[in-house]
């Protein structure tokens, strides 16, 4: 009986992590993250994870307006991992938008080195959900 309760808490808590937490469209993003989005050299591209991302914020709790602040931030701190991109708060404040409120849009986002700047930091896409 205790073999058994642990083999599945521990099969939980594998198939729980964030590794384990791709989906579909995840595996789709990955696709066609790797197939066409690196082939462009100007600026990068990424076609954001949203369930990877929405996943990592749940585990910290940082929904709602009270954790506006720290979801930023980690939004920001997501965005460097994948890319090496350092955000301004304004860019991730953006990038939340289309993560808390706007949630079903497929949208692009570039962003600008600055506001008199031309030059594109960074381009998020966010895809529809199906």
């Amino acid at each position: 009986m205790k073999k058994s309760l642990t083999l599945t808490l521990g099969l939980t808590l594998a198939l729980s992590s964030s590794v384990n937490a791709n989906t579909r469209m995840g595996e789709l993003v990955d696709y066609i993250q790797n197939k066409y989005v690196t082939q462009f050299k100007d600026h990068p591209i990424l076609v954001l994870k949203k369930d990877e991302l929405n996943f990592r914020l749940a585990k910290k709790r940082l929904f709602g307006k009270e954790n506006e602040k720290q979801r930023v931030s980690e939004i920001g701190n997501y965005i460097k991992e994948k890319t090496g991109v350092e955000l301004t708060y304004n860019d991730g404040t953006n990038i939340d938008t289309y993560v808390s409120i706007l949630k079903n849009s497929a949208v692009a986002l570039p962003l600008v080195e600055s506001y008199t700047s031309k030059k594109r930091k960074i381009c998020v896409v966010f895809h529809a959900d199906p």
